[in-house]
């Protein structure tokens, strides 16, 4: 193994340390010739500490920058396929995806796919290096870059599988560990490279990182399929003496919203999820348009799929035809779902221009399909609840039974009487519950119905309850489970409150009145013009200031729970 250990990064400038790093890995290569170019694998860490910034910048957005210029210029001519772990699910440890083939694809596509990653869930480590070699052209010399910030959590041996790649695969296995406030912590994946002869670099700053990647590259272009030979370890003692980081603060925080906002506690109750006969709740088309979906966009299609090309036949060649029989379930071992699915049928392999042929679409709850023998994907939807699964027909018919590993949720309002709110005044709305690089979530429901079921794949979802058009709002994640109904009913602690400006004590309201609700800190709450204006505001002390041909007008006031009332300035 090639150990590549930092200098003092507290004393070194920036620019002698990329050169320092691309040295001392090329140097020792000698010439790269051309035609032993293979594949690089580029193996890039989901999990959610990804999103923990660096010299300002996401890692996972630096690393995405990275693969985005390896993929648009194919260095050196190489073959560059991305896998991630972690990027789909939270805590999952099956959680492995191809999500660019090293071939196959176009560079578009590829970049697209790999900027869909969105860091959340566990580090499968030594998983998703056996996957990386699984889908590598065979007869090219492989290497695999591997990026992380973290070790295996999933219970597996990414040495033990290091060295069954050295031997099944000659592949050689780079390292950089992307951490810049417990470094030190991360020594624990130099044995990965070791096993394989490859280089490890502890990458604590972007530059650091880039100047590794690129050098990885180099490396991978150099390597011409034979094993590599065994280099001595790294000096234990010298990188015990190595200087500790600096204290930093916390790059990365986040916390989880239980029941936050203006109101009181939520209730929630769990129970077996019905089978309701109703037309299932439909994705946003202009996001699962088949016509349109590419590789690894949305990212959900090819989960855990393997998108070999090298399985290609020749389209010319006679191909029996087979039958494929379909069935879906919510969870492992539980009843067939009877009505309200969604199957559609797509080539396995992507076009040139990096999309997925739609075959074959039906809603009949077990569909059957008359397919030539062939490679496919198949992509099920029940409500928002959805999965693909890759299925091979080559050598005869199929009995697929797919589980969805989903369940449903169901949202109610009240008020703080535990009346029902009226819904003309009440939005819900279901986010996902990770955020981007930018803290935005995506958007799965703009206004769900209150007591209807809505399908979901297992996981936590941010919901948001206004009610009104003022600052009652309530928000807070829940947790859906497998085969499972979440009720949850959400409670505003606010009244309704109407205003009027009159001349004297029970006179007739003022038209052409202007008014600003005000919080005690003087911040703006609503502002609304007319004679009545009613508006749903949180239990509190206000302010209101009523505008009238030029005079200003305030009161102050107060709103209980449950108790609409009528607010009265006399203009005086």
């Amino acid at each position: 193994m090639q150990f590549i250990r930092m200098p003092d990064w507290r004393m070194v400038r920036t620019a002698a340390r990329r050169a320092w790093i691309a040295v001392a890995l090329a140097g020792c290569l000698g010439p790269i010739d051309s035609a032993s170019a293979g594949s690089l694998m580029v193996v890039v860490d989901g999990s959610n500490s990804m999103w923990a910034e660096i010299d300002g910048v996401n890692k996972i957005v630096a690393v995405q920058d990275a693969i985005d210029r390896a993929l648009s210029t194919q260095n050196r001519g190489l073959s560059v396929g991305v896998v991630a772990y972690g990027a789909m699910r939270q805590n999952a440890c099956s959680d492995v995806a191809v999500v660019a083939p090293p071939k196959g694809i176009a560079a578009e596509a590829a970049i697209a796919a790999v900027r869909a990653i969105r860091p959340k869930g566990a580090s499968p480590v030594a998983s998703a290096l056996e996957t990386a070699a699984s889908v590598a052209p065979t007869g090219e010399p492989l290497s695999i870059l591997l990026i992380a910030d973290g070790t295996d959590n999933c219970g597996g041996d990414p040495v033990a599988a290091a060295r069954r790649l050295a031997a099944e695969h000659a592949a050689i296995i780079h390292v950089i560990a992307f951490e810049a406030i417990r470094p030190d912590g991360l020594k624990a994946l130099a044995p990965i490279a070791e096993a394989t002869g490859g280089s490890f670099t502890l990458a604590t700053t972007l530059e650091e990182f880039r100047a590794a990647f690129a050098a990885a590259e180099i490396a991978a272009a150099a390597h011409d399929g034979r094993p590599a030979p065994p280099l001595p370890a790294p000096d234990v003692a010298e990188l015990a003496a190595e200087p500790e980081a600096e204290d930093h603060p916390a790059l990365f925080t986040g916390s989880v919203e239980d029941g936050a906002g203006t109101g009181g506690p939520l209730v929630l109750a769990q129970a077996e999820v019905p089978m309701p006969r109703e037309r299932p709740i439909l994705p946003d088309p202009a996001e699962n348009d088949p016509g349109t979906i590419r590789a690894g966009q949305p990212l959900d299609l090819l989960r855990g799929l393997n998108v070999d090309p090298g399985a290609a036949v020749d389209p010319d060649a006679p191909r029996p035809d087979h039958r494929l029989q379909l069935a879906a379930r919510l969870v492992e071992g539980g009843e067939m779902i009877g009505s309200g699915v969604i199957w559609r049928i797509f080539k396995a392999q992507p076009g040139h221009d990096g999309t997925f042929e739609l075959l074959e679409e039906s809603e009949a709850p077990t569909p059957s399909f008359v397919l030539p023998a062939d490679d496919y994907i198949v992509h099920v939807a029940y409500g928002l609840a959805n999965t693909a699964r890759r299925i091979s027909m080559r050598d005869g018919p199929a009995d697929e039974q797919i589980d969805l590993n989903a369940g449903g949720l169901r949202l109610h309002a009240v008020g703080a009487l535990d009346e029902p709110l009226p819904d003309r005044n009440l939005m819900l709305s279901v986010y996902s519950s990770e955020q981007d690089e930018y803290g935005q979530r995506k958007l799965l429901v703009e206004q769900a119905t209150p007591g209807k079921i809505i399908r979901l794949n297992a996981g936590t979802y941010h919901v948001v309850s206004r009610y009104g058009d003022a600052n009652s709002v309530m928000r807070t994640d829940l947790r859906v489970q497998p085969g499972q109904l979440t009720d949850a009913t959400i409670r505003h602690q606010a009244a309704e409150v109407t205003f009027k400006l009159v001349n004297e004590a029970g006179g007739e309201a003022l038209a052409n009145t202007a008014w600003s609700i005000l919080s005690p800190g003087g911040d703006v709450v609503k502002e609304s013009f007319g004679a009545f204006p009613s508006h749903v505001l949180a239990s509190g002390e206000y302010s209101v200031v009523a505008r009238h041909e030029g005079r200003l007008y305030s009161q102050d006031f107060s709103v209980e729970p449950g108790r609409d009332r009528e607010v009265e300035i006399v203009a005086r």
